[in-house]
């Protein structure tokens, strides 16, 4: 067996092969249960009129398939884009395939990027990647499929909404959907699809430092292990900075162990915030760092991406949040690049996160709710925050 090439995949290593001058496709799973269930669809259409590979042999984390040659539906969208004008009838046939495979299984393609649909020589659609099938509506699977057409880069483009409104019409006369049906499940697809990019866009660009440390002696009890809606107040700012897609979660000054995080010491104990600042971005995994305070439990997951928009958008290495000309340094983004200048003053007497600002400049984000800003030192700080949450239910939770 010769590799020809590899494959680009997210989830699997897929090769094509070649044995005796016959072609064919290798793909190796990460775990058996993604190679169980794409076979268990490839034995659900034995004897449809699905065209897709043909099931060669299987192994445990390994299925065999037949080579098909032929452009997938990305490649013909760029290619109709760029000759100006759609051609419809492979956009029709494509309805039809999704149609045949729904009735012929009772599934719905769980991935529905057009590179797992191929045209092939003889002009036929021919459907791949079943692993993430699973059972739901066609009106669905139609609404995932128009929508990555309207967000294909460059987004919205006339040939690329002409194309989702013909897919819509086609669906609904050979579906029997309505047409504010397809419209409402393409609406909330796109939403679907914008979330998830942007949730891939920001876990590249950002690590995230959450400060749990400092005595508590005005509190009177650790701050971090506070209750908040049936969490603590650490679970709650893990959950808020998860909730939109980032993933390298450091905390600062509380080693006990937090889902989803990672216990990080500070290399100059002792100096204050800035020294967990300064740890979690030599622990960082991305070029940005978002940092916050344990005890600001109301900046919510609208405006940590308000403010790390913000970040991405201008040009200095610091961005902290605001409120009435106040700047509040325990809630800001920090390039990763900063910890030299960070270790400096903290081989100083002065450790104030703001001399930061001095040495290397600073941008502000302007909040005006001042709740959102605010943070909790004493048992009467904290139940004012509480009773605003309470005014304000959504503020409870990550969502």
């Amino acid at each position: 067996m010769k590799i020809l090439r590899k494959f680009t995949s997210k989830r699997n290593d897929v090769f094509l092969a070649e044995d005796e001058n016959v072609r064919f496709v290798i793909k190796r799973y990460a775990g058996a249960e993604d190679a169980e269930t794409e076979k268990a669809v490839y034995d659900r259409l034995q004897g449809s009129e699905v065209r897709t590979p043909r099931l060669l042999s299987s192994d445990k984390c390994e299925l065999k398939l037949s080579y098909v040659e032929g452009v997938t539906f990305t490649e013909l969208l760029e290619r109709q884009e760029r000759a100006g004008s759609p051609d419809f009838g492979p956009w029709e046939k494509l309805v039809n395939w999704l149609c045949c495979f729904y009735g012929s299984t009772g599934l719905i393609m769980g991935d529905c990027n057009l590179r797992n649909f191929i045209l092939d020589a003889q002009g036929r659609v021919c459907g791949i990647d079943f692993e993430q099938c699973r059972e739901g509506s066609l009106a669905s699977m139609a609404g995932a499929v128009c929508a990555f057409v309207e967000l294909y880069d460059p987004q919205e483009t006339p040939l690329k909404m002409s194309v989702s409104h013909f897919l819509q019409e086609v669906f609904s006369e050979n579906a029997g959907i309505s047409a504010q049906k397809l419209a409402e499940e393409t609406e909330r697809r796109r939403r679907m699809l914008a979330e998830r990019r942007e949730h891939k866009m920001l876990d590249a660009a950002f690590s995230a430092v959450i400060l749990a440390g400092g005595k508590s002696s005005r509190m009177g009890s650790c701050k971090a292990e506070l209750p908040w809606a049936g969490k603590t107040l650490l679970e709650h700012q893990v959950d808020k900075i998860k909730a939109i897609g980032i993933r390298d979660i450091i905390v600062s000054g509380y080693s006990e162990p937090v889902a989803g995080t990672r216990y990080v010491p500070d290399v100059y104990p002792g100096k204050g915030p800035l020294g967990g600042i300064h740890a979690g971005l030599n622990a960082a995994q991305r070029g940005a760092v978002f940092v916050i305070s344990v005890d600001a439990p109301l900046f919510s997951t609208g405006d940590i991406k308000t403010l790390l928009t913000a970040h991405l958008a201008g040009s200095s290495p610091i961005t902290v949040a605001e409120h009435n000309g106040t700047l509040e340094p325990l809630i800001g983004v920090y390039s990763r690049s900063l910890s030299g200048a960070a270790e400096s003053i903290l081989q100083s007497e002065n450790t104030s996160v703001k001399r930061l600002f001095d040495m290397v400049g600073s941008a502000a984000c302007e909040f005006t709710d001042e709740n959102s800003v605010r943070n909790c030192n004493t048992p009467s700080e904290y139940e004012k925050l509480r009773l605003a949450a309470e005014l304000c239910p959504k503020q409870l939770t990550a969502e």
